[in-house]
């Protein structure tokens, strides 16, 4: 029987990008990819389909799925993390932070909350405020 919008659905998954995982179910998978969370619980998690309880592309791909479908589906950046937008990177003067920025760097920012420091320019600092996986399309292994 085909998935259909607000039908429960017990769902295992494994997403990641360029064969690189960012969140899984399983917690072995989890601990392979350097992602495991010791105060996360694993294994399959009962979903509601078409309600949004995953990502937006993850959750209309279910839709007309038999039961039981297990495979690998892929997420366009739109219907995932978003588009990269380059109103959300933002340029501060290197004496706005209390420890030196570099490059890769994690910050946060009060009027505009986290970003990654992209560029450290002369007296600059550019943060990139986009989620890390906008732009990005997602792979996922779902069953």
């Amino acid at each position: 029987m085909a998935i259909q919008e607000g039908d429960f659905v017990k769902l295992s998954y494994s997403g990641g990008v360029n064969g690189r995982i960012f969140d899984t179910t399983d917690e072995e998978e989890a601990k392979t990819a350097g992602i495991h969370d010791p105060q996360a619980l694993y294994g399959p998690i009962v979903i509601r389909a078409g309600s949004h309880h995953v990502i937006l592309g993850l959750d209309e791909a279910l839709i007309g799925k038999d039961e039981g479908f297990e495979g690998d589906l892929e997420i366009s950046p739109e219907k995932g993390f978003g588009l990269h937008d380059p109103k959300h990177v933002e340029s501060f003067p290197k004496n706005k932070f209390k420890e030196k920025p570099v490059k890769g760097m994690t910050v946060k920012v009060e009027e505009l909350g986290e970003g990654v420091v992209i560029d450290v320019i002369g007296g600059r600092v550019i943060v990139d405020f986009n989620h890390p996986l906008s732009g990005k399309t997602l792979s996922y292994h779902v069953t």
